[in-house]
């Protein structure tokens, strides 16, 4: 059961990095690298949503007393959306220059 809510914080997690990847609210971009004939760049608005929800949860389930049981779950979580995020290479843009 604990593992089944795991996965439903990932999904979570990664619904919102994605919203908050195609919103753009924090407008965060790194240069990767650049060559004649286009920039990759890293938008990291998306990563910065799924910490956000991630302390949303830690911060719920210290006002449920449940914080020992819920860290470890909810880091799970944090990794698995995260993990799937970067294979999804969400974030990861290429610009041509013509």
């Amino acid at each position: 059961m604990k593992l089944l809510i795991a996965v439903l914080q990932a999904l979570l997690m990664l619904i919102v990095g994605v919203a908050a990847m195609f919103k753009r609210p924090f407008g965060i971009t790194h240069v990767l690298w650049r060559t004649d004939t286009g920039v990759r760049t890293f938008e990291a608005d998306w990563v910065i949503g799924v910490a956000i929800v991630y302390l949303l949860l830690l911060g719920i389930a210290l006002l449920r007393k449940r914080i020992k049981v819920a860290l470890p779950w909810t880091t799970l979580a944090l990794g698995l959306s995260l993990l799937a995020g970067f294979a999804l290479k969400l974030g990861f843009k290429t610009t041509p220059f013509f």
